[in-house]
């Protein structure tokens, strides 16, 4: 029984160790960075609490891909960066990666991932974020709250927002949408008080609850019909009466 509980267990790990790669027992601290060696990858954590500046995560280290970035809650080891520029070999950033980074002013983010949720949440400073084509989603509350935030273009491979995407933006000033944009869901917008005009794609399928809520005097132009606007579907008060809708007919 117990040759067979320990012949159990070491299958486990092994599945496990396929699923999640194989650590190989290799880490190092560089400068602000620490960074963990996989068989084929890399992850890198930022190291610093007081890690300041400008920061640039490298592409490769030790000739091996750098594709996983991970960073405590809370913004404890990005409170003091300034700027921030994440290379295209990441295909995955920890959710919260730079939630109340207040001294963040500007972000690149890497054209092989996703905006991962409550990433630049309260980032007070932010002004300025480039998001490269390539970029699928932008995960639920990724901006909310970046009260210095005016201007933003979202390239045309992404086609989700999630909710509170942009909530409490209140600086916002322009956007550009994707042109294949095909989800928003609830209050993406909600409280944008300085938006007065947004264009829409008629590829836009649904549009959740309080999207543009409490955005007084938006005007939205959409690209399509007002058969086609008719016929997205549309939650609770998504598109409220304050908010004027200009269709192509």
């Amino acid at each position: 029984m117990k040759r067979f509980k320990n012949l159990f267990l070491l299958g486990f790990l092994s599945c496990m160790l396929m699923v999640v790669g194989v650590f190989t027992g290799c880490s190092e601290n560089i400068s602000d960075l620490k960074f963990y060696e996989y068989s084929d990858y890399v992850r890198v954590y930022i190291n610093n609490r007081d890690a300041a500046g400008d920061l640039v995560i490298p592409s490769t280290y030790n000739n091996k891909p750098v594709k996983e970035m991970w960073v405590t809650h809370d913004g404890k080891h990005t409170k003091f960066l300034t700027s921030v520029t994440l290379p295209n070999s990441i295909i995955r950033v920890d959710r919260d990666a730079f939630y109340q980074s207040t001294a963040l002013k500007s972000a690149v983010w890497s054209n092989s991932a996703d905006v991962s949720p409550w990433a630049f949440r309260d980032c007070v400073s932010l002004t300025d974020v480039t998001i490269p084509s390539g970029v699928k989603k932008i995960d639920f509350c990724a901006f909310e709250d970046c009260t210095s935030l005016e201007n933003i273009t979202i390239p045309d491979s992404v086609t989700e927002f999630g909710s509170w995407v942009f909530a409490g933006c209140k600086t916002l000033k322009n956007i550009t949408i994707s042109k294949n944009l095909i989800k928003m869901e609830g209050k993406a917008f909600y409280g944008c008080t300085s938006l007065k005009e947004i264009t829409l794609p008629n590829s836009l399928t649904s549009i959740g609850n309080e999207a543009f809520a409490n955005c007084s005097g938006l005007v939205i132009t959409y690209d399509g019909t007002k058969a086609e606007w008719d016929a997205i579907t549309k939650g609770d008060n998504a598109v409220p009466s304050s908010v004027t809708v200009v269709c192509s007919d």
